[in-house]
């Protein structure tokens, strides 16, 4: 869904009767044995045709896999924190702005980046996505 909704994004969801379903709605769909936010490309009788915001289609899905429509998208909240150890696997003891300690992971785009990282140092850390925090980058200095 990127360009529409980024990785991270906290989407709001409302429950929707299938028969209010609409073109360009993003939805979340069950879609052999997962569930994707995807986008209603095109609905024929009972089925929507389902596919990325950036031209992938994946195919056919019944009305009644939709298990609801996105009513918000609103970006993930951040914050800065000080680093205060190195744990294995690229994972971070950090206080966050507020006081608490946590755990913080290293986001996949930044993880090139947090070699370089020593205790002291200032990152921004995601708001919890999948219940861990992740750190996205260094913080200005």
């Amino acid at each position: 869904m990127r360009g529409r909704i980024e990785s991270g994004q906290l989407v709001t969801l409302e429950p929707v009767d299938p028969a209010s379903l609409r073109e360009h709605d993003a939805v979340l769909v069950r879609w052999r044995g997962n569930c994707l936010l995807h986008i209603i490309k095109q609905i024929d009788g009972d089925n929507v045709l389902i596919g990325n915001n950036i031209g992938k289609i994946n195919g056919w899905a019944k009305c009644s896999d939709v298990l609801g429509r996105v009513t918000n998208v609103v970006d993930e909240p951040l914050t800065t924190a000080t680093v205060l150890s190195q744990k294995p696997n690229l994972t971070f003891q950090v206080q966050l702005e507020d006081g608490a300690e946590v755990t913080a992971t290293v986001r996949k785009d930044a993880a090139r980046l947090m070699f370089r990282v020593v205790p002291g140092d200032r990152v921004i850390v995601g708001g919890l996505w999948n219940q861990q925090y992740q750190i996205k980058s260094f913080a200005p200095a």
